[in-house]
């Protein structure tokens, strides 16, 4: 077992842990994962300091976890953007759907207020 593999098995589960917690949806999180220990294998040999692996792991786990929600958000911006105003008022639409993709954070947010005082 050579010094990546053996810092890795000590260290793996801290950075399966750090995904997952971040990362809801399980494929996301293991295609995340795959490609963290797949840039951590290529990029291994730049670590200076190898003592700082864990911490350079995350680091990595960040950067990607970082990428998925921007993309995401990126994906989100693309279907709002999609909703022309011409579709909103021929009533392709129903308001609570377009309530729901315009604001979706703050129904969610109400909603478990409302449920919370109720």
């Amino acid at each position: 077992m050579d010094e990546f593999e053996k810092l890795l098995e000590a260290e793996r589960g801290t950075v399966e842990r750090f995904v997952r917690f971040r990362i809801s949806n399980k494929a996301d999180a293991d295609d995340i994962l795959q490609d963290v220990f797949l840039t951590a294998c290529r990029k291994f040999s730049q670590l200076k300091n190898k003592a700082s692996f864990k911490a350079w792991m995350l680091s990595i786990a960040r950067n990607r976890c970082s990428d998925y929600f921007r993309k995401k958000a990126a994906r989100l911006e693309l279907s709002i953007d999609v909703l022309t105003e011409k579709e909103l008022s021929e009533g392709r639409y129903g308001v609570s759907e377009v309530y729901i993709v315009n604001g979706n954070l703050y129904v969610h947010w109400y909603d478990c207020i409302t449920d919370y005082i109720l």
